[in-house]
């Protein structure tokens, strides 16, 4: 039992031994693998390095073999430059916003459609021909004006309609979107019935630039109380932590632009009034000093003939013997013998014609006037 015993203690120890000296032998073959290895690239980089050198010439060899006898010394490590960490380009936040037509007849209905790339917060404005602005979005029946990122909006609801006013013009959309509902955009909220679209007293481009101004101030405090808090901490607790992104990824905006037109009213025509035939022009009598004084009639016995006188035109003087007689038609009493019988009148000028005038007989005249 003894020598068992001892047998079984040679045994362990031989085990113990073992144990010990494998992880050493193991490490010497792991090396002399290695070395193998190196043996054998260091002999494939010098037989490119004695191809290239039998290609280069004797001026480019001399300094070669110089960087060779370098590279025999040792291997230089190389120098680590630190490089920034450069953010890749992320999501940009956009908005648009189009009519569903590029021009309108006053009165005509109209639908306007709008998107944005995120959630956010949209404010809708339509500027006419005159210039004045108004607020169409949010409204008095439509207040909740925020969307979904991805989805396809469109105004008015069935509670209402946005029908075009004119004047006829070019007339614009602007669309703003914001990814948070910021407290200057609160009068922006509020409405009447009497004004449903309201003009507002800030204009969108000043409530912009409100904003954005706003907004980089917050940033910049932000960035300083990171960096206090930065500065505080222990290098192990420095960790990369993701930074939000500027203002002009919280803001986006678009326009649209269409026509209004005049709608076109047929008129009736005024009636044609009746045809009247222009009146004749009336001619006043002479003035007295372009006459001649009609001299006092001698009695009638002494006239022995008679004269009867029709004109065309009418209402002509008749002078006889120059003493004027009386107008156009008419009979007149005349002397025996040759009488002077004067026509005259203001347009067609004087016409004269002597007469034989017989006693107790009637002579008739026949006159056509021309100019």
């Amino acid at each position: 039992m003894k020598a068992l015993w001892s047998r079984i203690q040679v045994l362990a120890f031989i085990l113990a031994l073992a144990a010990v000296c494998a992880p050493s032998l193991n490490a010497k073959q792991e090396e002399k693998v290695g070395e193998t290895k190196e043996s054998s690239k260091e002999k494939a980089s010098k037989d490119e390095k004695s191809k290239e050198g039998a290609q280069r010439p004797e001026s480019e060899e001399r300094n070669w073999d110089r960087g060779g006898e370098r590279e025999s010394l040792g291997v230089v490590p190389r120098e680590i430059v630190p490089r920034p960490i450069v953010p890749l380009p992320g999501h940009y936040f956009s908005v648009r916003v189009y009519p569903n037509r590029s021009s309108y007849y006053i009165d005509d209905r109209v639908r306007v459609y709008f998107t944005a790339s995120d959630d956010a917060y949209v404010y809708i404005f339509n500027t006419d021909a005159a210039g004045v602005t108004r607020q169409i979005y949010p409204n008095y029946w439509d207040r909740d004006n925020s969307i979904r990122g991805g989805h396809l909006y469109s105004i008015p609801d069935p509670d209402y309609a946005l029908v075009a006013t004119g004047p006829a013009g070019p007339e614009s959309l602007h669309i703003q979107a914001y990814r948070k509902r910021w407290d200057e955009l609160r009068p922006w909220d509020r409405f009447e019935k009497s004004d449903p679209y309201p003009k507002r007293e800030i204009s969108p481009e000043s409530m912009r630039d409100r904003i954005k101004s706003q907004a980089e101030e917050s940033d910049r405090r932000e960035h300083e109380h990171e960096e206090s808090d930065r500065r505080g901490r222990s290098p192990e607790s420095l960790r990369i932590q993701p930074v939000p992104p500027p203002y002009p990824s919280n803001f986006a905006e678009d326009w649209a632009r269409f026509t209004t037109m005049a709608r076109y009213t047929h008129y009736p025509e005024p009636p044609v009034p009746p045809y009247h035939p222009p009146t004749p022009p009336y001619y006043p009598p002479r003035p007295p000093e372009y006459l001649p004084t009609p001299p006092v009639p001698p009695a009638h016995e002494e006239w022995t003939g008679i004269l009867r006188i029709e004109t065309s035109p009418s209402s002509c003087d008749v002078y006889l013997n120059g003493v004027y007689s009386g107008r156009s038609p008419g009979t007149f009493a005349a002397p025996v013998g040759t009488c002077e019988v004067t026509i005259y009148h203001p347009d067609y000028g004087s016409y004269v014609t002597n007469v034989r005038v017989r006693p107790y007989e009637t002579e008739t005249l026949n006159i056509r006037m021309q100019r």
